[in-house]
């Protein structure tokens, strides 16, 4: 189930620059720092197989294991005796080396443990295998609950396990952090989305506080920020995106309504989806913080949400929500209706040259008499853009005898259009087919005229002498016959 909230639209007039300073800092931190963590990892264990030391330390990674107590600690012997039958000693050597504590224990006491012959060359090449796992990101600056600090409660939020987490993250903290941004003021933001991390961490870890597993990841302060939105519109009622299931759409609801039912989610994911990797809890409690720093701060100070922007009106405009209908449709393989919405659409809104576009791809799927029509249609507007006109020139290419079905004038007015383009061929042929079937009625001669003059102009700017000449001496017989 997904909720978004989608009341306000972005307004430059509010610039959110500490939210656009978070996104980047995220983005910078995960694309120049983490990036080097492949090739930590890569070299430990390259160095650990070549070295031959998973043949050293399995045993005494099995006592190891078996001598300590925790639910944790028996779930990690049987998953490693499970890799070891199987003998995927490359995954078994990836649990050995990440276990930093193993390494701990090895290390009080080398000699019996390792054994004389080869503890010289284990303590110097297992020193740089744990201090490269150690420099990993998200175990320098990750949350550990076992090893709470200050410093880890901050860094924790600017570090993420991969390119879809941090995406996913950024895409919901710039839907709602440029609308709280505006409504509380920068630093107020900033000091709200830190305070909302540093709590949703600590819900985390005090579940277990003896759990060595590294949290990593925005999630939690940005839970706060939804909740913040949430809380700044209190109980007005506001537009929101939900998708659950196959149902996609919007509603409107009071904006506290939804703020138990995203905590709500959360607690039922946290005791039904045991397996998850999610760390819910961290983002119920980001939820909770991120609402009580609003409504203290409200309290203490009443002024301090700009009132006026939160009740400035941002309708979504008729236009754009009849052509988000279009798409809906499209996406949904609604074709039919598609056509029928984009025929009101433009019946509403006029023809331009989008509208009529889209109306024509809609109409490849219909009756060959629908697609004339829009191809007809498309052929009549009175665009300048080259873009566009390079469609007109194609249809013309591709169609099969459309001008059968325009009028001199109209035929014309395409003509002179297509002048503007490099490739003059289309409006060549044009000037032929009015030249044949019009040329000799005299009250197509002007119009003809008009479209020779316009064709030796046009050559002659592409430096085409023969051809500018051509069609001037035609514009001059044309205009000489009509005296």
């Amino acid at each position: 189930m997904i909720i978004i909230p989608t009341e306000k639209r972005f307004d430059w007039r509010y610039a959110p620059t500490v939210m656009f300073g978070i996104v980047l800092i995220n983005v910078l931190v995960f694309f120049f720092y983490q990036s080097g963590d492949d090739n930590k990892i890569e070299q430990a264990l390259e160095i650990y197989q070549q070295q031959g030391f998973l043949e050293l330390e399995w045993p005494e990674y099995k006592k190891y294991l078996t001598t300590k107590s925790t639910e944790q600690d028996d779930e990690q012997l049987t998953y490693v005796e499970e890799l070891f039958e199987q003998e995927d000693f490359g995954n078994l050597a990836v649990e050995i080396v990440f276990d930093t504590a193993f390494y701990d224990h090895l290390f009080k006491d080398p000699y019996n443990l390792i054994g004389y012959q080869k503890v010289e060359v284990w303590l110097d090449q297992r020193a740089k295998i744990n201090a490269s796992i150690l420099n990993l990101s998200f175990i320098a600056y990750g949350l550990v609950p076992a090893d709470l600090s200050i410093t880890t409660l901050f860094t924790t939020q600017f570090l993420h396990g991969d390119t879809m987490h941090l995406l996913g993250n950024m895409f919901f903290l710039v839907i709602c952090g440029f609308a709280v941004e505006a409504a509380i003021g920068h630093w107020r933001f900033l000091a709200f989305y830190l305070i909302s991390g540093v709590f949703a961490s600590l819900a985390h870890a005090l579940l277990d506080l003896s759990s060595t597993q590294p949290l990593v990841g925005a999630s939690g302060a940005i839970s706060g920020v939804m909740a913040m939105y949430l809380a700044v519109f209190k109980f007005r009622k506001i537009e929101f995106f939900y998708w659950l299931f196959i149902f996609v759409g919007y509603i409107r609801a009071p904006a506290l309504i939804i703020l138990p039912i995203y905590i709500g989610k959360e607690l039922v994911s946290f005791y039904t989806d045991t397996d998850s990797n999610v760390a819910v809890m961290a983002h119920a409690g980001g939820f909770v913080m991120g609402a009580l720093l609003m409504f203290v701060s409200q309290w203490l100070s009443p002024k301090s949400i700009d009132v006026e922007y939160i009740e400035t009106d941002q309708s979504i405009d008729p236009y754009q929500e009849a052509l988000a209908l279009v798409y809906t449709d499209i996406e949904n393989f609604r074709f039919d209706s598609a056509y029928k919405n984009t025929q009101a659409l433009i019946a509403q809104h006029g023809e331009n040259f989008r509208n009529l576009a889209l109306l024509a791809q809609l109409a490849q799927l219909r009756s060959p008499a629908d697609q004339q029509a829009a191809m007809l249609g498309l052929l009549k507007v009175e665009t300048q853009e080259p873009i566009e006109l390079e469609r007109q020139a194609q249809l013309l290419i591709d169609s099969a005898q459309p001008a059968d079905y325009l009028s001199e004038q109209e035929l014309c007015k395409l003509g002179s259009r297509l002048c503007r383009l490099e490739n003059l061929k289309p409006a060549e042929a044009l000037f032929d087919i009015v030249q044949n079937r019009y040329g000799h009625l005299a009250a197509s001669q002007n119009n003809l005229a008009l479209l020779a003059k316009k064709l030796s102009i046009a050559f002659a700017k592409t430096n085409n002498a023969l051809k500018s000449k051509h069609y001037h001496g035609l514009a001059s017989k044309l205009v000489g016959s009509t005296l």
